[in-house]
């Protein structure tokens, strides 16, 4: 199998993927925000706005 060599885009999005994590570890914990699926970018808005509050 060959070994695939990472872009630079590929290193960018991985190194700020801990700062990702970072952030929806805080929403879990502090706001009480669930990770679930949404059907709609609204109804994922308006989950964070409550959590918010």
């Amino acid at each position: 199998m060959k070994s695939k060599l990472l872009t630079t885009q590929h290193k960018v999005l991985l190194n700020k993927r801990g700062l990702i994590e970072w952030v929806n570890d805080i929403l879990k914990t502090v706001c009480d925000i669930e990770h679930t699926r949404h059907r709609s970018p609204i109804n994922a808005l308006v989950n964070l706005y409550a959590g918010f509050c």
